[in-house]
């Protein structure tokens, strides 16, 4: 599988005219092909069921179990307000992307917030 990080420096992510005002971070170009890293059933108040994905370099680190995350490490974070199933009453199912999350970390840029950039686009 080629991620991100193997075909575009991880630095590269940012884009002014499509990213987060703070921190200046852009969704990444095909991470909705990354791995996934977990799954999860969010409650009220957000009624989500949302997935974690990381690029090589995060799944690399999972892998060996080595914390901290490297420099390099990007996890994205796909949030879907969840709705009744119209087949199925006990069921519910994804309805439109309500989030997306981005963690980027590069601990020259990012050093006052712990070595994290963040980025929340609302509405995919």
């Amino acid at each position: 599988m080629v991620s991100l990080a193997a075909t575009v420096p991880w630095r590269a992510i940012v884009a002014a005219d499509i990213a987060s005002p703070i921190f200046g971070i852009a969704i990444p170009d095909g991470y909705r092909q990354w791995e996934l890293v977990a799954p999860a059933l969010e409650g009220e108040p957000l009624n989500e069921l949302s997935v974690g994905l990381g690029n090589s370099v995060a799944m690399t680190a999972y892998r060996a179990a080595s914390l901290p995350f490297p420099d390099g490490t990007i996890l994205v974070r796909l949030a879907w307000k969840r709705a009744q199933s119209p087949e199925f009453e006990p069921a519910s199912v994804p309805g439109a992307v309500a989030t997306i999350q981005v963690l980027i970390k590069d601990s020259t840029k990012y050093f006052v917030t712990g070595d994290w950039g963040f980025a929340r686009f609302v509405n995919g």
